[in-house]
This record gives structure tokens, sequence and C-alpha cells, in this order.
């Protein structure tokens, strides 16, 4: 079963360990930009990451990539809580307001 992956921060690091930050949770499969009607990408809000991810439940995807996440973290030093939510049907919507 494939699932579409968010994963939201309640803070990021600062601009000179940004870009450490995205290439592990890209690593992992998390992107912050989101594939969109048409082809196009579109940039997630700062704090927000997704991906799809193959599982046998949402629970078990859930769970293993909260520990993929929290070690690499770790090994960032890097301490942010985070929520990750995981959905096999979904649909999404981002707009400027």
């Amino acid at each position: 079963m494939i699932y579409l992956v968010t994963l939201t921060f309640s803070k990021i690091p600062e601009p000179d360990k940004k870009s450490d930050f995205d290439k592990a949770l890209e690593d992992i499969g998390f992107s912050n930009m989101i594939d969109a009607n048409g082809g196009s990408e579109l940039p997630l809000p700062k704090t927000m990451f997704c991906g799809r991810f193959e599982g046998e439940t949402a629970a078990k995807v859930r769970t293993d990539l909260t520990e993929t996440v929290c070690e690499s973290l770790k090994l960032l030093g890097f301490k942010s809580r985070f929520m990750l939510m995981v959905a096999q049907q979904y649909a999404w919507s981002i707009r400027n307001a």
C-alpha cells in the first residue's frame, strides 16, 4: 500500500544548518515540494515536508518513519517537536491567503 506522509515541525534550523536538515529529510524520502495536478510542483510551507511511502499499514509506516526521523534529527544534533501524519486516500490544497 502507498501512503502520503506529511511531516510538520514546530521549528526548523537556522539558515546555516537548513541545507543539512533538508538533505537528511530528502534521504528518508521527504520533500518540501508537492506534485500538483498537471505535473507541476508546489512549495510547501517552510516547516512542512511530505513524501509517498510504501508499507503494510498506516500505523507501521507511522512508527517506522517516526523512528527514522528521530534518528536523523539526533545525528544532526537538532531538536524539534514534529507531527507525522499518514494517509491512504487523500486530497490537499495549497492557497495563499
